[in-house]
């Protein structure tokens, strides 16, 4: 699909938003990986801040990619691997969980992913639901200071990342309960690719 696509970044981007449906932590009774895919690559985005994206990360030289849950870091593999190709010189950063919370995915669960050939791994040490900028180490703090561009993966990053005024962010999620619908006035199950700006 990502290959044969005449957009292969926002077919990259559809596949990774489709694995974020994969979530223990929300409100959702159960979930459909076959038909939320469908969806991803049918209907696209509710919101989509592409061009933007494509328009950033063109100049940028460094990424941080603040990963989601466990499961879904298959899908995101797909489209880090594209970025990749695509910008050959944008040095990547991957963020995982230092510690277990929920199904978020920590260094243990992405060995053999091969992750670490498409980016440097870095770990957010405490063990809260999404991604805390001032929780991280000093390595982590750093890095997320300093990146060009970032992409946040899942509702509980944009939940905690949402609190702060930053256009480095894009969010890439799927609206999977009503604290989040409400707070966005946007229907359950909407694909998200966009800044805050967009948004709020």
């Amino acid at each position: 699909y990502i290959n044969n696509a005449e957009d292969k970044l926002q077919a990259a981007i559809n596949i990774s938003v489709a694995g974020n449906i994969i979530d223990f932590g929300s409100q959702m009774e159960k979930f459909n990986i076959k038909e939320t895919l469908s969806k991803a690559i049918n209907e696209g985005f509710l919101v989509n801040d592409i061009k933007d994206f494509k328009e950033k990360i063109s100049q940028a030289s460094t990424l941080l990619f603040l990963a989601d849950n466990a499961g879904e870091v298959v899908f995101d593999k797909l489209l880090l691997e594209t970025i990749k190709i695509l910008y050959p010189n944008l040095k990547i950063y991957i963020a995982v969980r230092g510690k277990p919370i929920i199904n978020d995915v920590t260094k243990n669960d992405i060995e053999g992913l091969g992750l670490e050939e498409i980016g440097s791994i870095i770990e957010s040490t405490k063990p809260t639901p999404g991604f805390w900028p001032d929780y991280c180490d000093e390595n982590c703090k750093k890095i997320y200071k300093s990146a060009d561009i970032i992409i946040s993966k899942g509702q509980g990053n944009f939940e905690t990342l949402s609190e702060f005024d930053d256009d480095r962010v894009f969010f890439l999620f799927i609206i999977k309960c009503s604290v989040v619908e409400n707070y966005l006035k946007k229907p359950k199950y909407s694909h998200i690719f966009a800044r805050k700006s967009s948004l709020c």
